[in-house]
């Protein structure tokens, strides 16, 4: 099982801050808040006020990768993310199981259904990561947020001992809420 070109793009509206998918170049993406329009060296140039981080992956990053020690209750939304993914990689099925909140509902293209629950999501996440070699890992290109509403979207790419894995580009959109203090994926 392995998740390729999974895109996730909401319609504008004035009224939210929804994501949106903008090609910055013909080999990568940015995603940027709707508010901020990108553009080429005018007077007046919107800036945007995003986290955007890129990530690259090595065999000498795998080794060392250990996981985040900060409880989920006070990461904010990028740093729930950052450690979903860091679960991953790791197969470390307790951590991600933290992060997922109780009714969360997880749709992918690849699948016919939305897994619906944190056990249903879990146990898609482990045969998943069963499947997966600990020499392949999920790069995070692009990372953005709008912590106001907990929402996040992530460009990511797989590499396979530290090269890319042809075909292997995707998007994610995620939604946040609090949970007794801890902030989890839904």
């Amino acid at each position: 099982m392995l998740l390729i070109n999974s895109r996730i793009i909401p319609l504008p509206s004035p009224s939210t801050t929804l994501l949106q998918l903008h090609k910055a170049s013909p080999c990568s993406t940015k995603l940027l808040a709707n508010k901020f329009i990108p553009c080429r060296r005018r007077k007046r140039e919107w800036i945007p006020h995003t986290l955007m981080i890129k990530v690259s992956s090595s065999s000498s990053a795998v080794e060392n990768h250990s996981p985040a020690t900060v409880s989920p209750g006070s990461q904010g939304a990028v740093e729930v993310i950052r450690s979903f993914y860091a679960g991953i990689n790791s197969h470390d099925l307790a951590s991600v199981q933290l992060l997922i909140a109780e009714e969360c509902v997880y749709e992918d293209l690849t699948f016919p259904r939305p897994f619906v629950g944190r056990k249903a999501f879990l146990e898609a996440y482990k045969s998943f990561v069963d499947s997966m070699s600990m020499d392949l890992q999920m790069v995070v290109d692009d990372i953005t947020s709008n912590e106001e509403s907990s929402t996040v979207g992530v460009a990511w790419h797989f590499e396979w001992k530290g090269k890319v894995f042809p075909y292997s580009k995707g998007c994610s959109f995620y939604r946040l809420q609090m949970v007794d203090g801890t902030r989890q994926i839904m």
